[in-house]
């Protein structure tokens, strides 16, 4: 960070809404990105892929083509 600053690319923060790092991760994303967007997936904790991988995809797809 402090050789390279803030990652530039479009960045996307997944958290599960249950996790008890869903608070946070808006905070530390903006920390460390210029272009980043946070999403909170419903029904899960820590492993979002097993436990709402459908609301995972639909969150990917939509970020991937909006870019």
């Amino acid at each position: 960070m402090k050789e390279g600053g803030k990652l530039r690319v479009p960045t996307l923060c997944i958290g599960g809404e249950t996790s008890g790092l869903g608070e946070w991760m808006p905070k530390m994303l903006e920390d460390l990105a210029e272009r980043g967007q946070h999403a909170l997936v419903p029904r899960s904790g820590h492993w979002v892929p097993e436990e709402n991988p459908g609301v995972l995809t639909d969150t990917l797809l939509r970020f991937i083509r909006a870019l």
